[in-house]
C-alpha cells in the first residue's frame, strides 16, 4: 500500500467514526424527536420504519381532511426499550385568561384545577417510573392537551414540572363546525337557541367571540376532539382523563397493564354511565392510524340527533336503568354530539372493539371507577364551593390528600408572602392554589 493510499484510507476511517460520533451525540440530545420508548434498542430498525410511515400517514391524513394534527412538546419520561403509556388531561377555558395571583373566578379556579391535577399525575408516573417501570417494562408520561385559551404561563409551568403538552389546533374545531354545517343543509336544521350547538356558534366559539355566553360551544369543541389521543402513535396506549379525574394509585394501574395485553378486539376501555353508553370522562384507548380517520371522518359527516354520526342510523339502548334487548334507543344520550356519542359509535357500533368491565365483581379488569376517581362538580378539589363526599365513597379522601401533597410545595410561608417583595404573581397564584386544595382536603 502506497503512502498516499494509506493517507486517504486513514482519512475515510476518520470520516466513518467522526459521522458516527456525531449521529450519536445527535440522537441522545434529540431522542424525542423519535419519542417512542422502543427507540435506541435492537428493535429500532423496526420501530424507525414503523415510526415514519405512521408520520406520513397522519401528513397525509392532515392533506385530506385539511386539519393539523400538532406534535407534543416536551421530553418524555419514558425509557428506550420499553412500552409507554401515556397519561393525557385535557383542558380548555371559555375564554382566553393569562394571568392569575388569586382565585377569584371561575377561570382562575380551572387553572389550578389543571396544574394540580398535572402535578398530581407526574408524582405519580414518576414513581411508578422508578419503583416498576424496568421490572413491568411499562413507564408513563403526563400530556397535557389543550387550546390556544391556556396561557404560555400555564404550559410552561407544566412542561418545567416534567409533563408535556399537545396543543388543540383550531382547524380540528373547524372541522367539527364543517360537520355541524353540512347536517344544517342537509337536514334543514335550525339552532335558534345557545342550547342548541349551530355553526354559527361553533365557529364563534373557536375564536371566543360568541354572542352567547353559555358554554356550550367551547364544550363540544373541546369534547369532540378528545380522540386526538388515537393520533399518538409513539404511545402503545393513551388514558384519556378529563381535568377533575385522576388516576387512583399506582395499584389501580393494573387495568392499563391488562389493556396492553389485549389483541385488536379491544381498543378502547371505558365504563357505561346511567345517561349515556359511554362515560368519556375517563377511558384507555390504543392509538391507531385507521381510528383516527375514522373519527376525523365521523367530524367531517356530523351529527343530527335522529341517525347519529355519518347517517348511522337507530340504535339499541345500551344504557340506563331500563335497559330492554327489544328496546330501540336513540341519539339523544347525554354527550351523543360530541365525546361519548363518538367513542360509542366508533368503537360500540362500528368497530366493536369497546371492552366494558362489570361495574362489580373481583379480579382484573377492575371497573374504571376503582381505578380512575372523578371528582366532578361539588367535588372539585379546587372549588370555593368544595362540599366533601361520603365517607363510603371508597379513594376519593384519599385522592384529595395525595393532591394536598403534591401541591404542598407552591406554599409559601406567612412572613414572606406578607412582605411580598419578590414574591410574584404567579407564586401568589400557586399558593392560593395549594392553600385551597390542603382547606377542601380537610373537610
Amino acid at each position: 500500500m502506497t503512502t498516499k493510499t494509506l493517507y486517504y484510507a486513514i482519512l475515510f476511517v476518520g470520516l466513518i467514526a467522526t459521522c458516527s460520533a456525531n449521529w450519536n451525540r445527535h440522537h441522545r440530545e434529540n431522542r424525542n424527536l423519535f419519542p417512542n420508548p422502543n427507540f435506541g434498542h435492537t428493535e429500532d430498525i423496526d420501530f424507525r420504519l414503523t415510526f415514519a410511515a405512521s408520520e406520513v400517514e397522519i401528513s397525509e391524513l392532515e392533506t385530506e381532511f385539511n386539519i393539523r394534527l400538532n406534535t407534543l412538546i416536551g421530553k418524555s419520561l419514558c425509557e428506550p426499550g420499553y412500552k409507554c403509556v401515556a397519561l393525557l388531561v385535557d383542558a380548555g377555558l371559555r375564554e382566553p385568561r393569562s394571568n392569575c395571583d388569586s382565585l377569584e373566578d371561575g377561570a382562575c379556579e380551572y387553572q389550578c384545577g389543571i396544574l394540580s391535577n398535572i402535578k398530581y399525575h407526574l408524582n405519580l408516573a414518576k414513581d411508578l417510573n422508578q419503583r416498576e417501570g424496568r421490572a413491568t417494562g411499562v413507564f408513563y408520561d403526563v400530556v397535557l392537551v389543550h387550546d390556544f385559551s391556556i396561557g404560555e404561563s400555564i404550559l410552561a409551568m407544566a412542561r418545567n414540572d416534567g409533563a408535556r403538552t399537545l396543543l388543540i389546533s383550531d382547524s380540528l374545531k373547524e372541522l367539527v363546525c364543517s360537520g355541524i354545517e353540512r347536517q344544517e343543509k342537509l337536514h334543514h336544521i335550525e339552532f335558534k337557541t345557545p342550547y342548541s350547538v349551530g355553526s354559527k356558534a361553533c365557529r364563534e366559539a373557536i375564536t371566543f367571540s360568541q354572542e352567547y355566553s353559555f358554554k356550550l360551544p367551547q364544550v363540544l369543541l373541546m369534547q369532540a376532539v378528545k380522540p386526538i389521543a388515537f393520533s399518538l402513535m409513539h404511545y402503545q396506549a393513551a388514558t384519556f382523563l378529563d381535568t377533575d379525574a385522576y388516576v387512583y394509585s399506582v395499584n389501580s394501574t393494573d387495568n392499563i397493564k391488562w389493556f396492553l395485553q389485549q389483541g385488536d378486539d379491544v381498543e378502547l376501555f371505558a365504563g357505561s354511565g346511567p345517561k349515556s353508553p359511554i362515560n368519556a370522562a375517563r377511558w384507555i384507548g390504543k392509538p391507531s392510524i385507521e381510528i383516527t380517520r375514522e373519527w376525523l371522518q365521523a367530524l367531517r359527516s356530523g351529527f343530527n340527533n335522529e341517525t347519529g354520526w355519518e347517517e348511522y342510523g337507530p340504535i339499541p339502548q345500551v344504557w340506563g336503568e331500563n335497559y330492554s334487548p327489544d328496546t330501540k334507543g336513540s341519539w339523544e344520550f347525554m354527550g351523543a354530539n360530541r365525546d361519548q356519542g363518538l367513542l360509542w359509535y366508533i368503537f360500540g357500533l362500528k368497530r366493536k372493539s369497546l371492552y366494558q368491565p362489570p361495574r362489580t365483581g373481583a379480579g382484573l379488569p377492575f371497573g374504571l371507577e376503582y381505578m380512575i376517581k372523578h371528582l366532578s362538580g361539588i367535588h372539585n378539589p379546587w372549588s370555593s364551593t368544595y362540599i366533601a363526599p361520603l365517607e363510603h365513597i371508597q379513594g376519593i379522601k384519599e385522592v384529595m390528600g395525595k393532591i394536598a401533597r403534591a401541591t404542598s410545595s407552591w406554599k409559601i410561608d406567612s412572613s414572606t408572602l406578607s412582605l411580598s417583595k419578590g414574591v410574584s404573581d404567579v407564586d401568589k397564584f400557586l399558593h392560593s392554589c395549594a392553600m385551597r386544595i390542603e382547606k377542601n382536603s380537610k373537610m
